[in-house]
């Protein structure tokens, strides 16, 4: 079994080998610096505000998730050649 922890159950989706390269978007509402840090050591890859304001935080939502995006494809591609790389 996996052990109790206050990651809000990060550690559990990181012990499972068919998610643990799943992307993890933690949304959290007036947690400070360390409570950030806290879940990105966790295994999130990034933390969003939780806002009131519904179509705010899907808008925050889409931007990164689209950043992500960009930035994987960006890993999949040779950059002196532009070509598909043979890491991806």
């Amino acid at each position: 079994g996996v052990e109790y922890r206050r990651d809000g159950g990060l550690h559990a989706i990181r012990a499972r080998r068919e998610w643990e390269d799943l992307p993890i978007l933690a949304i959290g509402k007036g947690l400070a610096a360390a409570g950030r840090l806290a879940l990105l050591d966790s295994g999130a890859h990034d933390v969003v505000p939780a806002t009131e304001d519904l179509s705010e935080a899907m808008t925050l939502l889409r931007l990164r998730i689209e950043h992500r995006i960009h930035h994987l494809s960006l890993e999949a591609t040779d950059s002196a050649t532009g070509l598909p790389s043979r890491r991806a």
